[in-house]
C-alpha cells in the first residue's frame, strides 16, 4: 500500500512509507532529536481500481470510500534547507494518522460535513463540506506520474503545514471528529 500525499496548494504529489501509518489510535511518543512535531489536516481516499493518466473527470471510479486524518511532521527537518529535508520530516514511523473505518464518498456531498482538530480541547482546524473534486484531481495529479494500485490510500491537505508541539509541550491530546464522531484521540508525549 502507497500513501500518496497532496501537498496544500501543491501540483506534484509525493508518497509516505507505509511504516507511517498509524493503525491503532496510539500515543505518539517521537524519536530522539525530534524537538517539534508540525501538523497538516487531510482528507483521504482509499483507491479501488489500479489507473494510471486518469482524468479528473473519470477519477470518481477510482476510488470508494474516504476519510479524515492527520499527518504529522518533523517540525526541524521541514525548515532545514537540506535537499532530503521533506523526506526526512515525513517518514517517521506511526506519523500518518488515517482512520480505518472509511465513510461512503457520497458524504463529500453532504452539506453538514465538518471536520474538527483539536489540540488540549482547542479547536486548531475546522474544514466545512469539501467535494469530490479535491480527491479527483488528486488521482488526475498523482497518477499523471505513477501508476495507483488497489488499496493505496490518496491524502489530500485541507490547509498548509502549522506548528504543533515541542518538547516544552511535554504532553498534549490530539483529537479529531467529523459528524459528531471521534476519529482520532491520542496523545503525544514529547
Amino acid at each position: 500500500m502507497n500513501i500518496i500525499v497532496r501537498n496544500f496548494g501543491a501540483d506534484l504529489c509525493n508518497f509516505r512509507p507505509d511504516t507511517t501509518r498509524d493503525r491503532v489510535d496510539e500515543d505518539l511518543y517521537p524519536q530522539e532529536g525530534i524537538d517539534e512535531l508540525a501538523y497538516a489536516p487531510v482528507l483521504f481516499a482509499h483507491i479501488c481500481k489500479a489507473g494510471r493518466s486518469v482524468k479528473a473527470k473519470f477519477a470518481g471510479r477510482y476510488f470508494d470510500a474516504v476519510n479524515f486524518g492527520l499527518l504529522l511532521y518533523d517540525g526541524g527537518r521541514l525548515r532545514s534547507s537540506s535537499l532530503t529535508g521533506y523526506s526526512e520530516a515525513s517518514c517517521i514511523d506511526h506519523t500518518s494518522f488515517l482512520p480505518f473505518r472509511m465513510y461512503d464518498k457520497s458524504v463529500l456531498e453532504r452539506p453538514d460535513m465538518r471536520f474538527e482538530v483539536f489540540r488540549n480541547d482547542e479547536k486548531i482546524f475546522s474544514g466545512g463540506s469539501v467535494g469530490a473534486a479535491l480527491i479527483e484531481e488528486g488521482i488526475e495529479k498523482a497518477t499523471a506520474r505513477i501508476h495507483v494500485r488497489t488499496g493505496d490510500i490518496l491524502c489530500s491537505e485541507l490547509a498548509p503545514i502549522a506548528g504543533l508541539a515541542s518538547r516544552k509541550d511535554g504532553e498534549i491530546r490530539m483529537r479529531a471528529v467529523c459528524f459528531g464522531d471521534t476519529l482520532l484521540d491520542f496523545n503525544i508525549i514529547m
